[in-house]
């Protein structure tokens, strides 16, 4: 029987691939990415914990039946991408011998976990909160004393590499592994009455965030506000995390009101394929308003504030082929299939 979605889910998650796709275009303002940097990846960690039924007591099911089935799409979407690449491919049509080096090169990647980072982080995450939830059992308030003792140290780690990349984003997972863990929790302990009066939430807790993100960023400098997940506001744990929540929850009220928009759940369910090759579809639009830019000059099309969410937004429609081709034909690549099943004796 075909599992029914949760709507609210998917409209979350299709707005966060939008604004993953906004700031990865070229030109997007500071106060944009300043806006959007505390939602989009934190959003993403957050409905995969909720949706996370990993009661502590089944390891072996939830290593294999989950991190060996992220494992094995991300490899899948490792060896994939480099042929992705119009130009790389133009290069292989003149060398056939380059597909063994970018072979080479994929299999490199996916040994230090550096191909698609967020693929690399999620299945790190999953491994952390598989082991502390496995100590922790159904104590939810041990479970979030030690992801949030965890994420301190993937703050601390991240100060002290100074935003260096590291090998399956290590200290970006140790942050990522504390929204994951809120998820579950939230999960486990929420009430329909919490989500009366959406609206309301919606709009007080939006404008809470948005308010302190505006102040903060004229008093002092939006990019203070500029986050990679591991890094903080002046070094200040609790200012980070109290914004970021602030914003999660105003997205967790939003995306219960908007019910009957279409294209941002659509968005949503193909999540794992946007976060893999959204950013051909961004490009390509890109390419499509500098050259309309060319040719008719209209300057609305040279304003990255008004024009760059639009771009964003269209550079996920116009990946919608790709979806419905992925979803019918290769559903592998949006992370639906069984691991097959395992004795053991």
């Amino acid at each position: 029987m075909k599992k029914e979605r949760l709507k609210w889910v998917d409209n979350m998650r299709g707005l966060a691939v939008v604004l993953v796709l906004l700031s990865h275009t070229p030109g997007t303002v500071e106060v944009q990415i300043a806006l959007i940097s505390m939602f989009m990846i934190p959003a993403f960690f957050l409905i995969s914990g909720y949706l996370t039924k990993f009661d502590g007591t089944n390891v072996f099911s939830f290593f294999y039946n989950r991190i060996v089935k992220l494992f094995i799409v991300y490899a899948a979407y490792t060896f994939l991408l480099p042929f992705l690449s119009f130009s790389e491919n133009l290069k292989i049509i003149h060398n056939p011998s380059l597909i063994v080096e970018s072979l080479f090169k994929a299999g490199k990647r996916l040994l230090f976990g550096e191909a698609i980072w967020f693929f690399a982080c999620l299945i790190v995450v999953n491994i952390i909160f598989m082991i502390i939830k496995t100590i922790s059992k159904t104590n939810n308030i041990l479970l979030m004393a030690i992801s949030i003792l965890v994420a301190c140290l993937g703050w601390s780690l991240s100060f002290i590499i100074g935003g260096q990349k590291n090998p399956w984003s290590a200290d970006t997972a140790l942050v990522c592994q504390l929204y994951f863990t809120i998820g579950h929790v939230l999960k486990n302990t929420e009430r329909p009455e919490w989500y009366k009066n959406a609206h309301a939430k919606a709009i007080i807790s939006g404008g809470i965030y948005v308010l302190a993100v505006i102040l903060i960023g004229y008093t002092f400098d939006f990019s203070l506000l500029k986050m990679d997940v591991a890094r903080n506001i002046w070094g200040n744990l609790f200012i980070t995390l109290s914004l970021t929540l602030v914003c999660l929850f105003s997205g967790l009220f939003s995306s219960r009101i908007f019910t009957k928009l279409r294209l941002f759940p659509y968005f949503g369910q193909n999540s794992l394929l946007y976060l893999a090759i959204g950013n051909h579809g961004a490009s390509i639009m890109n390419k499509v308003v500098g050259l309309l830019y060319q040719k008719t000059g209209f300057t609305i099309l040279s304003n990255r504030g008004i024009i760059n969410p639009v771009i964003a937004f269209l550079g996920a429609v116009l990946l919608l082929p790709a979806c419905w081709l992925v979803n019918k034909y290769a559903p592998f690549f949006n992370g639906r299939f069984k691991m097959p099943s395992i004795s053991r004796h």
